[in-house]
C-alpha cells in the first residue's frame, strides 16, 4: 500500500513538472516575443528622438528669430513713432513730463548706436540722427528758457543782509527775502536736463555762463551803486538832510553801516578765504587791504573807502556762493570751477578796478 501510494505521488509529480516545463516554454515564448517586439519599437523610436530634437532646436531658433527682429523693427520704427513727440519739444513743468522726454532721446541713441554699428549706410539712421539732434536742441533750448526764467539779479539789500548775516550764522540755514532762488520744481527739471546733457556729451556750461554771469554783473552794479548812493547820503553835506528825512529802513542801514564800520579792515581777507574754501578757486596767499594798497603807493585808503572796498569784496565772495549753489548738479563737478571762475570774471575785474589793485593781484584774483 505505501509502495503503491509513493508510485502514485511521483506520477502526480512527473505530472507537475510536466506542467511546469510547458508553462516555462510558454512564457519563455511571450517573453523572447516581447524582446523582438521592443526592439522593433526602439528601432523605430529612436529616429523620432532624434527629430523631435532638431524640431525644438529649430523651435528655439525661431522664437529667438522672432525675439530678435521685434527688437531690430523696433529700431527701425523708433523714428516714426517718436517723431511728433520730439517736435513738440520737451515739457519743463514737471520732472516726469522731462523724463519722458528723455527716454525718447535715449531710445534715439540706442538707435544710432545699433545702425552705427550693424548697418551705418541705412537711411534710416539719417533719419534718427536728424531727429535726434533736433531733440537735443530743443532741450538746450528749453534749458536756456527754464534757466533764464529763473534767474534774477539779487537786490542790493539781499547782498546787504547776506553781508550782516555771515559773521554769525550761514545763508544756507537762514532765510533770505528777495534772493531770487530758484524753486525746487524748476531746480530738479534743470538738473534732469542738465545731467543727461552733460552724459551725452554736451554739459550746458555755455548757457549757465551767458545767463548767470550778467545776472552776477548787475547784482555787483546795483550793488555798487547801492553803496555809493548810501554813502553819498551819509556825507556831511547831506547828513543834516538826512536825519530830517530817516525812515525805519536807513536806521536799519546805519546799524549794519556800524557793524560793517568796525570789520572794513578785515573783509577783504575773509572775503577771499571763505571764497576760496567755498568754490574751490585757488586765489593764492591772501593780504589785507591795507598791504595790497601799501605796495600801491603809500596813501592809505580813508575810512570811507575802506568800508565800501570791503563791503564790496564781501558781496563778491556771497555772489560767489550764490552762483555755486546754483551751478550745482547742473554741471560736472570738474568743471564747476572753471565755470565759476568764468562765471565771476566781471565781477572780479569790477572789484579790482574799483579797488585799484594791481595787475599782479588781479591776476592772481581771477586765475
Amino acid at each position: 500500500m505505501k509502495l503503491k501510494k509513493e508510485m502514485t505521488n511521483i506520477q502526480e509529480l512527473k505530472a507537475a513538472a510536466n506542467r511546469s516545463s510547458s508553462l516555462a516554454n510558454d512564457v519563455c515564448n511571450v517573453l523572447g516575443a516581447c524582446e523582438q517586439r521592443l526592439q522593433q519599437l526602439e528601432t523605430a523610436v529612436l529616429p523620432l528622438y532624434g527629430d523631435t530634437a532638431r524640431l525644438q532646436h529649430i523651435h528655439q531658433n525661431m522664437e529667438r528669430t522672432v525675439k530678435s527682429l521685434d527688437h531690430v523693427i523696433n529700431y527701425y520704427m523708433v523714428s516714426r513713432e517718436l517723431a511728433d513727440l520730439i517736435q513738440a519739444g520737451p515739457h519743463t513743468s514737471t520732472t516726469e513730463s522731462l523724463n519722458v522726454y528723455l527716454e525718447a532721446l535715449d531710445k534715439l541713441a540706442e538707435a544710432q548706436n545699433y545702425f552705427n554699428k550693424h548697418n551705418p549706410q541705412s537711411v534710416e539712421l539719417e533719419n534718427i540722427n536728424q531727429l535726434y539732434n533736433a531733440g537735443v536742441l530743443k532741450l538746450e533750448s528749453a534749458f536756456e528758457e527754464l534757466l533764464s526764467r529763473n534767474t534774477r539779479p539779487l537786490s542790493p539789500t539781499t547782498l546787504m543782509d547776506m553781508i550782516a548775516l555771515e559773521e554769525d550764522s550761514s545763508v544756507d540755514s537762514v532765510s533770505v527775502s528777495g534772493s531770487g532762488s530758484t524753486s525746487g520744481a524748476a531746480l530738479e527739471t534743470m538738473r534732469a536736463a542738465a545731467a543727461w546733457l552733460s552724459a551725452a556729451g554736451r554739459p550746458p556750461a555755455g548757457p549757465l555762463l551767458a545767463i548767470r554771469a550778467p545776472a552776477a554783473k548787475s547784482s555787483l552794479v546795483a550793488f555798487k551803486d547801492y553803496l555809493r548812493s548810501r554813502s553819498m547820503a551819509a556825507s556831511p553835506l547831506m547828513k543834516s538832510k538826512n536825519l530830517l528825512h530817516r525812515s525805519d529802513s536807513t536806521k536799519k542801514t546805519s546799524k549794519l553801516q556800524k557793524v560793517l564800520e568796525k570789520r572794513a579792515n578785515k573783509l577783504m581777507l575773509k572775503a577771499s578765504q571763505t571764497l576760496e574754501q567755498s568754490t574751490g578757486l585757488a586765489i593764492g596767499p591772501r593780504r589785507s587791504l591795507n598791504e595790497a594798497y601799501g605796495e600801491e603807493s603809500s596813501e592809505a585808503l580813508d575810512e570811507q573807502e575802506a568800508e565800501l572796498a570791503g563791503t564790496l569784496a564781501a558781496a563778491v565772495c556771497r555772489l560767489a556762493r550764490h552762483e555755486q549753489r546754483a551751478a550745482l548738479g547742473l554741471v560736472p563737478l570738474p568743471r564747476l570751477p572753471a565755470l565759476l571762475a568764468a562765471t565771476l570774471r566781471d565781477c572780479f575785474a569790477a572789484l579790482a578796478a574799483d579797488v585799484e589793485v594791481t595787475p599782479y593781484l588781479i591776476a592772481r584774483v581771477m586765475f
